[in-house]
């Protein structure tokens, strides 16, 4: 079966969901779709992992909704069967939809967003371990 690396930008309640039932129930991310590709036909695959990152990162910005907790988003790998690439409504070319819960198994890393430093235009993320849950539950507010 193939795997397909998806970004969810998820929040404090998401990741006590994560740690008190190993699981994340959320109904969409973002990933490297056919239609990303599309868009930009002349980025790489790193390029385009990052720019399905990016449309996390954002969505994660506007679901934060004036809190002052760190943005988190988790990269999952999930089987792509569990994945509908189909374009959406969204106009995002990385949306997906997520049609099974992501087990804590399938959590690769966490980027949280760096403590502010000046007027950044867009927030840094820095990278966790999966292993380092408990400490990304500290980070934002949920541990």
């Amino acid at each position: 079966m193939h795997q397909c690396r998806v970004y969810l930008p998820i929040d404090s309640d998401v990741i006590q969901m994560l740690l008190s039932t190993n699981e994340i129930r959320i109904p969409s991310g973002y990933a490297v779709t056919e239609w990303l590709e599309r868009a930009h036909p002349a980025e790489d695959e790193e390029g385009l992992e990052y720019l399905a990152l990016v449309a996390a990162r954002d969505a994660a910005v506007v679901a934060r909704d004036g809190s002052d907790r760190p943005l988190v988003v988790a990269a999952v790998d999930v089987d792509s069967d569990d994945v509908d690439t189909a374009p959406s409504t969204s106009g995002i070319a990385a949306y997906v939809a997520l049609l099974a819960p992501v087990g804590r198994r399938r959590v690769v890393a966490f980027h949280v967003e760096e403590p502010p430093a000046g007027s950044r235009a867009e927030p840094d993320l820095l990278w966790y371990d999966a292993t380092e849950v408990a400490e990304v539950a500290r980070l934002t507010g949920g541990g």
